[in-house]
């Protein structure tokens, strides 16, 4: 029932699962850059190859074809690129329609600069499940231009490849459009320096604090002193 996929109740339909609109879309985001990145890679490469192959036939100047042998190698190594991408995806195609459900938590929520494609940065959501006795972890990756609406330690429905529970997918469907603050790559580990600005909001109350009581007690002192004036003979 592709209109129903991962609709309330959250848990997964027994295997094998239809492989709906929405599980190929979400199943395309893995290895989506590999994909690219080769394919643009070995259109490039094949380019080149055949340019230098025609000049070289064209002008029977036998040192042209190092262009020619090194970009059909170029080419050779993005086809296998943008291959490794493809099979990343029906991997992830296969845990959807034959993985096992468990029940795992959000353990970090983060905007991955460190990737950049068509000028955009994923979103990265990292969730944690128990499979075969061991904690594993997995990552959903989204390529939206905002971020998904899960907080840490959000319970979700994962589903993990039978024997093989290092490959997994999240079946919780994330709505986008979150107001939760997301941390940025760079910062995202940086703990002990939240721990410092908190540290510092402390202080700053304090001070404040301190303030008002000296504020306080000036206040009082003042009636006394102008009492001790009125008193003191001209």
């Amino acid at each position: 029932m592709p209109h129903a996929f991962r609709a309330l109740p959250t848990n997964a339909p027994p295997a094998p699962r239809e492989l709906s609109a929405d599980i190929q879309a979400d199943s395309a985001v893995f290895g989506r850059f590999l994909r690219l990145f080769g394919g643009i890679w070995a259109s490039v490469s094949g380019v080149i190859a055949v340019f230098s192959t025609l000049v070289t036939l064209a002008s029977g100047a036998p040192g042209l074809a190092l262009g020619s042998t090194m970009g059909g190698l170029f080419t050779v190594a993005g086809l296998l690129v943008w291959s490794i991408g493809r099979i990343q995806r029906t991997l992830a195609e296969r845990v959807f329609r034959d993985g096992v459900e468990v029940s795992g938590e959000v353990v970090d929520v983060f905007h991955d600069h460190l990737v950049r494609m068509n000028g955009r940065s994923p979103y990265r959501v990292v969730y944690a499940f128990m499979a075969e006795g061991k904690q594993r972890k997995g990552t959903a990756t989204f390529w939206d231009l905002e971020p998904p609406r899960v907080t840490m330690g959000e319970r979700v429905t994962v589903l993990h490849a039978p024997g093989h529970p290092s490959r997994s997918v999240l079946w919780t469907r994330l709505e986008r459009g979150g107001d939760a603050p997301v941390e940025e790559q760079q910062t995202r580990s940086d703990g002990p320096r939240i721990e410092l600005a908190k540290g510092r909001i402390a202080v700053s109350s304090e001070e404040e604090a301190e303030g008002e009581e000296e504020e306080a007690s000036r206040d009082e002192r003042a009636p006394s002193t102008l009492a001790r004036r009125g008193k003191e003979p001209r």
